[in-house]
């Protein structure tokens, strides 16, 4: 499809080359909010153009065209971008979340969704996020018991850790382990360098150049995050060789699948061994027990958890999705090949959506009688359509036990008064991460 005057409109003058790159550079920390901002003008509206060096792009600000790409028109905007930072992330795009649309994408979703369900569902998550809370309960009390504020950061991440890895490799870890502070140090890292992207990601010509100091610590880095996933792989397939039948997490699931395949013509080969290590990579980035079957009877705590998603997007701006054909958006035509994103900042803050979107209001997602309400049509904390979020089962489940049963165990309050000043920072594109912040903690009696 040429381009058409019935395209979204652009608020920027296109540069050769750099397309709208400079002007991007001049949106500020949120460029979520930046968009938003734009969007409200009558010409630009619920969705405009912008050009990310050579990749046209459309921005949607609006529910009304979001809800049109992930769920009306899901089948045209299904597939994802070929970029240079992201083929090195994945191995060559061999993962579920950046991989290409097709057969191999639709089975290896299917393997990982089935994996999921055997191996990190019902009774099976209550003992990993069991055993993960009670290390992460010990090492804050510990740490407690020295009468003084403290950043209760990394112990969070202890308990996001042990989730993922007993999850995917029924290990555990303690605070002071070297093995786990070495990885937590390296997806720190991996993630301030790639920060906003690659120059190559949006002018491709330019991985054809001598490699930057940047670059190559990228690729340290990133081979140093797959050496800690292929040690537990290796150590997963030696177990498997030694004749042992036994599947206690997702990786003994999916190399089992795997070996099953080998014995079916009709899938043989199609998923190799890289494909599994992406697909782990995936997944891995007081009263009595709190149980998955008492989530009805905590409306108020769910509708906390989704409303701290929906102030706190994780993502400002969506991992950008492709067109496989010519289609529409709204009342423009949008050719095959064009970028979108998802403004998940604005979809998340809109005031005609959202009643005074800056505080914190749990009751907006429940009912006049206390109970949850149907879920609002502007909330999307784990994308949608045919890429929504692969383990959202998984976090939304996890984080049903896990807040009930700090609170039951821990009272939890703020140095500085009766309210938490958390600052997200905003800086990067890729996501939104909450800065460092001290809290007191005390044992519940």
């Amino acid at each position: 499809m040429p381009p058409s005057t019935t395209s979204p409109p652009a608020p920027w003058v296109r540069i050769p080359v750099l397309g709208n790159l400079l002007q991007l550079m001049r949106c500020g920390d949120n460029m979520g909010e930046y968009f938003y901002d734009l969007s409200t003008t009558k010409e630009y509206n619920k969705v405009f153009t912008i050009y990310m060096g050579c990749h046209r792009t459309i921005i949607l600000n609006h529910v009304d065209v979001i809800q049109e790409v992930l769920t009306l028109r899901q089948n045209d905007y299904v597939d994802r971008p070929t970029m240079y930072s992201a083929e090195k992330m994945t191995d060559g795009g061999m993962d579920i979340a950046m991989g290409k649309f097709g057969a191999v994408w639709k089975h290896q979703r299917k393997v990982a969704q089935l994996a999921i369900k055997n191996y990190a569902s019902g009774e099976n998550l209550e003992r990993m996020v069991d055993e993960a809370l009670n290390i992460t309960l010990e090492s804050i009390l510990k740490e407690s018991a020295k009468g003084e504020a403290f950043n209760i950061k990394p112990h969070l991440v202890l308990l996001v850790m042990n989730t993922l890895a007993g999850v995917c490799f029924g290990k555990t870890y303690q605070l002071e382990d070297a093995e786990m502070n070495d990885f937590v140090d390296i997806t720190r890292e991996v993630l301030d360098v790639f920060n906003n992207g690659l120059p190559a990601d949006f002018i491709p010509i330019l991985q054809y150049l001598p490699t930057s100091s940047r670059e190559k610590k990228i690729d340290v880095l990133v081979q140093k995050y797959f050496d800690f996933l292929e040690k537990h792989l290796k150590d997963h397939v030696e177990k498997a060789q030694s004749g042992s039948d036994q599947l206690n997490d997702l990786t003994d699931y999916l190399l089992w699948h795997t070996e099953q395949e080998e014995k079916d013509a009709s899938n043989k080969n199609l998923l190799t061994q890289k494909h599994l290590l992406m697909t782990v990579f995936d997944v891995f980035g007081g009263a009595g027990p709190v149980l998955l079957s008492h989530r009805t009877k905590m409306p108020y705590t769910e509708a906390c958890m989704k409303e701290n998603q929906r102030r706190g997007s994780v993502l400002q701006l969506g991992i950008p999705l492709v067109t496989t054909c010519d289609t529409k958006i709204d009342k423009y035509d949008v050719p095959k090949g064009t970028l979108a994103m998802v403004n998940y900042w604005a979809l998340h803050n809109d005031p005609e959506q959202w009643h005074e979107p800056s505080e914190f209001r749990p009751e907006r997602f429940l009912d006049a009688e206390g109970n949850l309400g149907p879920k609002p049509r502007s909330y999307y904390p784990f994308a949608g359509g045919r890429r929504v979020c692969l383990g959202e089962g998984l976090a939304k489940s996890t984080l049903m036990m896990v807040i009930p049963k700090l609170y039951q165990a821990l009272k939890i309050s703020s140095p500085l008064g009766d309210q938490f000043r958390i600052q997200l920072d905003t800086s990067s594109s890729l996501m939104s991460l909450p800065q460092p912040y001290d809290v007191i903690v005390e044992q519940r009696k």
